[in-house]
């Protein structure tokens, strides 16, 4: 059983540990698994980076296992999100909140409406607004200061489509965390 976080999508796999060697153990039972249902990894096509706040952290040199030699990459995109090897997301994350802004201004009239429930409004938040701006979020690496945009733009939204404060809410509200 593999422990270490694997995002996946379509053929794209990001493989997400703490350290080398337990990188190199992932990916091991990765291509074996892989290797058992007709798969094979392509060399070419199969990059890997390093998440580091300082450069020190971020060695220049490519990655062997086995006999396959890896190109380390600087950044690479992964579901609409360009991840760097700084780890920063903030701007990613301010874009899909404007994506929410545009979502939550489409569906404005039905928010505001005095003959929906609120628990009907909620409904239509979890699923018209808020996958819009956490979409692609398994890649974030978010800030205090970006949970604390997602934590006040969640707070406005349901505030604004209830017809009250944010404090009536917050027993309705939950954080934008997957």
């Amino acid at each position: 059983m593999l422990s270490s976080p694997i995002c996946a999508y379509a053929a794209d796999i990001v493989i997400v540990t703490r350290s080398e060697s337990r990188l190199r153990q992932v990916y091991r039972k990765t291509e074996e698994k892989t290797q058992q249902i007709g798969l094979i990894v392509n060399e070419k096509k199969t990059k890997y980076m390093i998440v580091s706040a300082t450069p020190k952290g971020r060695q220049t040199q490519n990655w062997k296992v086995g006999d396959k030699v890896f190109e380390r990459v600087s950044s690479f995109k992964y579901l609409g999100n360009v991840i760097h090897e700084e780890g920063r997301i903030s701007e990613r994350v301010k874009g899909r909140i404007q994506e929410g802004n545009r979502a939550y201004a489409a569906n404005h009239h039905m928010l505001k409406s005095k003959i929906i429930k609120r628990s009907a409004k909620m409904q239509i938040y979890k699923m018209l607004i808020r996958p819009v701006v956490t979409y692609g979020s398994e890649t974030w690496t978010l800030t205090i200061s970006d949970e604390n945009l997602l934590r006040f733009l969640e707070g406005k939204y349901c505030g604004r489509s209830m017809g009250r404060s944010k404090r009536g809410i917050s027993g309705e509200l939950e954080i934008m965390k997957n």
